[in-house]
């Protein structure tokens, strides 16, 4: 593919999912099963979307990269410290001035919110992905990707920095988006705080009070991510008892999120294997089963040593406590106090 001189260059990484996926059949929603689909390279992912079109109005130049192609529902941490370190990379590069991640949707949220909390790039990066495989019936593929573009290069317009993801026409804030739909264009919302921008046409609009910044500094580097120690999400339920706490525990949790009723409670047999828990040295968060609203900081749970995840959906904050364990072991810092500092200053982004 040929590229055409422009004042400034951007990485397109690919790294899968169903925005590189193309299906046997247009109309089939299992493409990601052996045989039926196969991954497109960078170059067909180009071709496919006509993204090289857009570049050239913006003008800008498309250095292509590639790690994997890696399934969404496969996404470790070891592969969040490659992204990171390959975003790392691409920012020292001085001709590069945005970097634009296609992934896939089952995991997406959660990579975002992981690259928005460890990396502190002068580079904007912005992640994207679709709900339909390139070429799918009404694919959202190419909408995508071009309103992604367009982001980007308002960004590096307004020297605006951070994560950000586009889907649909809006943009989102890794620290609220979540998937709520299994297949629909507009699966991706943000309850607690709603989308910070939108793609009207060609036209980039962030919302007037919701410009895009940083998040504040947690302290989180990517390096981190390399050994994640095990930290598991139990769901409460009529009925649920200790014996999924008792199970983590012994495989070596040290981290559990309590993954409660609404506002913020589990059942009375949960909180005593909780208590249990916490008495062996691991680190207990609780989380909500519901999409939207603040945690109650329940007295009862204060007592026994529970921490209130604010309002981060359980596998949001799963990584906050994953990273704070791995603060704690390499500053020697106490991993509670470390992780209270943690939300707190997420709960200044509400």
């Amino acid at each position: 593919m040929t590229e055409v001189a422009a004042s400034k260059k951007f990485a397109l990484l690919a790294t899968g999912g169903t925005i590189g996926t193309k299906a046997k059949n247009p109309d089939d929603v299992d493409y990601g099963s052996i045989g039926h689909g196969e991954y497109a390279t960078v170059g067909e992912l180009r071709e496919s979307t006509g993204i090289d079109e857009v570049a050239r109005e913006l003008d800008v130049a498309i250095q292509p990269e590639e790690l994997g192609p890696i399934d969404s529902t496969a996404v470790t941490s070891k592969i969040w410290n490659d992204i990171g370190q390959r975003c790392e990379g691409l920012s020292r590069d001085e001709d590069i001035k945005a970097i634009i991640i296609t992934h896939g949707t089952a995991s997406l949220e959660e990579t975002a919110f992981t690259l928005s909390i460890v990396l502190r790039l002068e580079t904007p990066v912005i992640i994207t992905g679709s709900m339909s495989p390139l070429n799918g019936t009404s694919s959202d593929a190419s909408a995508n990707l071009i309103a992604a573009f367009r982001v980007a290069a308002y960004m590096c317009k307004h020297e605006y920095k951070g994560v950000l993801v586009v889907m649909n026409n809006e943009i989102h804030l890794p620290r609220f988006v979540t998937k709520t739909h299994t297949q629909n264009h507009g699966a991706f919302k943000s309850p607690n705080s709603k989308s910070i921008g939108r793609i009207i046409k060609d036209e980039v609009k962030f919302d007037e009070l919701k410009e895009p910044n940083p998040p504040a500094n947690l302290g989180f580097t990517v390096q981190m991510l390399a050994n994640s120690p095990r930290v598991d999400i139990v769901c409460s339920y009529v009925g649920a008892d200790s014996v999924g706490i008792n199970a983590y525990v012994k495989a070596g949790a040290r981290g559990i999120i309590s993954m409660g009723f609404a506002p913020g409670l589990g059942t009375p047999a949960e909180k005593d294997g909780l208590d249990v828990a916490i008495k062996g040295g691991c680190v207990v968060v609780q989380s909500v089963r519901v999409l939207s609203g603040n945690i109650t900081d329940s007295e009862d749970h204060k007592k026994i040593g529970i921490i209130a995840g604010d309002n981060l959906s359980p596998w949001i904050a799963r990584i906050v406590v994953q990273l704070a364990i791995s603060k704690s072991d390499e500053t020697k810092r106490n991993v509670k106090d470390i992780l209270c500092e943690a939300f707190k200053k997420l709960s200044l982004q509400s």
